[in-house]
């Protein structure tokens, strides 16, 4: 199948009714990817299939893009289908904030699941009580996730290619890297001997000319693989 094909999923949406408070809606099916469950598996499992062979290393986190599965689903799909069949058990998702206004530390969603045209995933809430205890920075809201994407497009290639795991959904508010440095320490405490895959939902770059793009890009992720973080700030300040 070829790599496009997963785009012909994306000409027919459904509306979606909320239910249970608890259970998260989605808030963009329809718009960033397919709205009816049978054309949204069928683009995510085109994705996969079309995307990057696995490596043989074993990557605990992965950057990807949040734009509409038009532009950027099969991108997304490169990197999950690194981690595709794993026996992960939680999927750590870090979002941005698009629709609230910056705000300090993170927000991590208060709710027992999140709903998609593929049905209803859980959310690890115990997990994310480890994470509020042991990190004041961390706290429950559902405001900054009402509305946003950037960790709602991620969900159903969770469903798809990490059928068996949970999320823990969390919107990042902070750019300040002192407290960004003691939330990662944070959340790496409190995943310590769980089998767990650390998603951060990032577009990286928004509309910069192509090579300008490839640039920053390269530096960016350079700096991430070599975990450093002054070197990110710098490439981010480029």
């Amino acid at each position: 199948m070829p790599r496009s094909a997963g785009l012909m999923a994306l000409l027919a949406a459904t509306s979606l009714v909320a239910g249970d408070e608890n259970v998260r809606a989605p808030a963009v099916a329809g718009q960033f990817y397919p709205g009816e469950a049978a054309l949204l598996e069928a683009a995510v499992r085109a994705f996969l299939q079309d995307a990057v062979t696995p490596r043989s290393e074993r990557p605990v986190a992965l950057v990807l893009p949040h734009a509409g599965y038009l532009f950027s689903g099969q991108v997304a799909a490169d990197g999950w289908r690194q981690v595709a069949g794993r026996d992960d058990d939680v999927v750590v998702l870090l979002g941005t904030a698009h629709t609230v206004a910056p705000f300090e530390g993170a927000a991590l969603h208060p709710g027992t699941a999140w709903r998609t045209p593929l049905g209803s995933v859980s959310v690890d809430h115990a997990l994310g009580e480890a994470l509020v205890a042991a990190e004041p920075a961390f706290r429950f809201d559902a405001a900054p996730h009402a509305r946003e994407h950037s960790v709602e497009v991620q969900v159903p290639f969770v469903q798809v290619a990490l059928p068996g795991a949970r999320i823990l959904p969390v919107v990042v508010g902070t750019r300040e890297p002192a407290l960004s440095a003691r939330m990662g320490r944070a959340l790496a405490r409190v995943l310590a001997g769980r089998r767990a895959l650390i998603v951060a939902s990032s577009d990286l770059s928004h509309y910069p000319a192509y090579d300008d793009a490839r640039a920053a890009d390269r530096a960016t992720l350079a700096a991430v693989a070599a975990l450093d973080p002054d070197g990110l700030r710098r490439a981010l300040a480029a």
